[in-house]
Order: structure tokens, then sequence, then C-alpha cells
């Protein structure tokens, strides 16, 4: 079984989760507790996504019980072989021909030296 951390997924990475690559951000890495009688597997290592945009199924919850929290509909739970990590600007990425950028966002030419750029969170998508 694929470990996160051999996938290079972190809390506060970004990624891309299956099906229908859904690019986002991992607020969550851990087992589902709390969820056990309810989930198939939920013991297992799962990654919480709080997705750029909104097609997901929560808002970081799941019957209720909260494991991070995100505008409802950004949120979903993938098992960790669905998901994949990748760098913005990378031209490889995990899944296939996915952007580079967050949805929506243009792409700035930088030098080596030059800070990666930075880019708004989904939830701050909605105050700004």
């Amino acid at each position: 079984m694929v470990t996160a951390e051999e996938l290079g997924l972190e809390v506060g990475g970004r990624c891309i989760a299956q099906p229908n690559n859904r690019a986002g951000t991992v607020q969550y890495l851990g087992a589902l507790k709390g969820l056990e009688n309810r989930v198939p597997h939920a013991l297992e290592e799962w990654v919480g996504i709080e997705l750029d945009e909104p097609k997901g199924k929560n808002d970081g919850s799941s019957s209720g019980v909260r494991f991070f929290t995100c505008e409802h509909g950004y949120g979903v739970f993938v098992r960790v072989a669905s998901c994949k990590a990748y760098a913005p600007g990378k031209e490889e990425v995990a899944l296939g021909n996915m952007p580079s950028t967050p949805a929506g966002q243009k792409t700035e030419a930088r030098t080596p030296s030059s800070p990666a750029p930075s880019y708004p969170s989904p939830a701050s998508r909605a105050s700004g």
C-alpha cells in the first residue's frame, strides 16, 4: 500500500485528486477516526482536500466528524492511492496534463532565484 509520504503529499501542499483530476490543497492526512462503522477502510490513510473549484462533497467534515474546514462543496476525502502531489509551475504533473496553477490564475515568468508566486487559497476567494 502506497503512503502519502511516498507520493510527496503533505498538509498545505498542492495535489490532484481522482476521479476527474480535481486540483486542490491538502488539508488533512490520516485515518478517518470516528467513521469506522460508516466508511470502508476508515482506519487507512486518507487525504482531506480543499478543492480549487466546488467539485467536492463536503466542508471538511463527514458524517458529523470534522477533519478540516472549508466552504461547503469544496471539500473531499480520497484514499492516498487516488491522489498525487504536484508543484505549481512544474511541467510534469502527476496525473496528466493538469494546469500548473489554480483555476483562473495566470502563470508568471520567473527566474530560478525569484520567489514562487503565491495564490489565494480557495477560502480567501469568497472574501476578496
